[in-house]
């Protein structure tokens, strides 16, 4: 390629980067980034090159060309075209790449903070929700969800130090009870639980009763440890 000529035919030469940059009235990094096949010339600059190292241009860019000047420009013309077209494509690729690792970077640092956020919220929070309904279920989803918030405000409110982990209403063990809902919840206590008779640092689970008031709302009327 043109990078791997010029830089031999400089070193031929005699010429530095810098020395041959000032010839032609450009910084060395630009030089660099020719013979890097990072960037090219274009055709005046090509044609000052060739004047300055003398050696035919067709000979930088590794061809044969005989013809008249404006024929060779022409020639000139299309394989910088060609070259700038791979440089573009190389870019391209680099760029997906870099933005493929990005994302896979961003996925392995984010993910933990997700889970840590989601399984570490704070207390008489549901972090997991599991509904079982017979097929003739007097309830709806709609329903359970309903009650299952209510279980966590309740539980936000009563049980301080305390991380609720897991709520659960399964009718197919529990049979469905005339507007009220047993809930079986999982919980994890902090070092000073409350109420004081939970022990510190443990998981429990608890068993809890939530009644449908006249309103159509639902409130715990019941919850027992075990």
């Amino acid at each position: 390629m043109l990078g791997d000529n010029l830089k031999r035919i400089r070193k031929e030469r005699g010429f530095t980067q810098e020395e041959l940059a000032v010839r032609l009235h450009v910084v060395r990094q630009t030089v660099s980034k020719w013979e890097k096949n990072l960037s090219v010339p274009d055709a005046e600059l090509l044609q000052r090159l060739s004047e300055t190292l003398d050696v035919p241009v067709s000979e930088l860019l590794g061809g044969e060309s005989d013809r008249e000047r404006a024929q060779e420009r022409q020639a000139i013309a299309e394989q910088l075209a060609r070259i700038n077209e791979q440089l573009a494509l190389k870019n391209r690729r680099s760029r997906r790449i870099w933005t493929v690792l990005a994302v896979l970077l961003a996925v392995m640092i984010l993910v933990p903070i997700l889970g840590a956020v989601l399984f570490r919220a704070a207390p008489g929070q549901g972090m997991a929700a599991s509904v079982t309904l017979s097929e003739d279920s007097p309830y709806s989803h709609a329903d359970v969800e309903a009650a299952f918030q209510a279980v966590q405000k309740y539980f936000k409110k009563q049980c301080r130090d305390c991380t609720l982990e897991t709520l659960m209403y399964n009718e197919d063990e529990t049979p469905p009870r005339e507007d009220a809902l047993t809930i079986t919840a999982r919980f994890r206590t902090g070092s000073h639980p409350k109420p004081e008779e939970l022990k510190p640092n443990q998981t429990q689970r608890c068993t809890l009763t939530v009644s449908r008031t006249e309103d159509g709302k639902w409130t715990v009327t019941e919850w027992k440890t075990s």
